[in-house]
């Protein structure tokens, strides 16, 4: 991943490769659900919000949720 790329998506200076629209998005730190968009840039999570994408996937308020990290990383 390009960081400069990755730097002016998460700013809004660049649109984003996809934007998961409409989506309940779980905070497993806060045990909070808040409802929004998520832009992804090279597949990583570039920032929450609005932003301009390429591609826009309406998640129709389906939940989002962070995978879990294999434990021998």
């Amino acid at each position: 991943m390009e960081l400069e790329r990755f730097l002016r998506v998460a700013r809004g200076d660049e649109p984003a490769d996809m934007l998961l629209a409409n989506a309940r998005i779980v905070n497993v730190f806060t045990r909070e659900i808040v409802e929004g968009s998520v832009a992804v840039v090279d597949g990583h999570i570039a920032g929450m919000g609005q932003y301009e994408a390429k591609r826009r996937v309406d998640t129709e308020g389906r939940y989002l949720i962070p995978g879990f990290i294999d434990p021998h990383l």
